[in-house]
């Protein structure tokens, strides 16, 4: 007697789209199924900070090998002559007149806080 299977329909699995790191994009995107992977870049002026390659994962569960990866400022690039560099932990410590989504900002502009 013959066995005849008859396939309904199934869904595979894939990894959530990671995004892409502020500062950053992606150069290559082989898609969001296992064993694929993407791989990250950052803009002019940035260093890229983690792994700038993600695999999605084989097995039961889909996810990425590693965390998204992050675009650091290099304050020599990115900021004009004349200017200083403010990481965001220490913008909240300089009292400026300046916008504080802004982290050049003019040397003679800074007033540090005392403690």
């Amino acid at each position: 007697m013959p066995l005849y299977l008859t396939l309904l329909g199934f869904e595979l699995s894939h990894c959530d789209d990671p995004g892409v790191p502020q500062f950053g994009f992606k150069v290559s995107d082989q898609g969001h199924f296992a064993g694929s992977a993407i791989t990250f870049g950052c803009d002019q002026g940035y260093t890229l900070h983690g792994s700038g390659i993600l695999k999605c994962m084989t097995g039961e569960r889909r996810a990425w090998d590693n965390n998204l990866p992050s675009c650091i400022g290099n304050p020599e690039t990115i900021c004009p002559l004349n200017t200083v560099h403010l990481s965001p932990s220490l913008a909240a410590d300089i009292i400026t007149q300046v916008n504080m989504d802004q982290l050049c900002v003019p040397q003679n502009d800074l007033k540090l806080i005392s403690f």
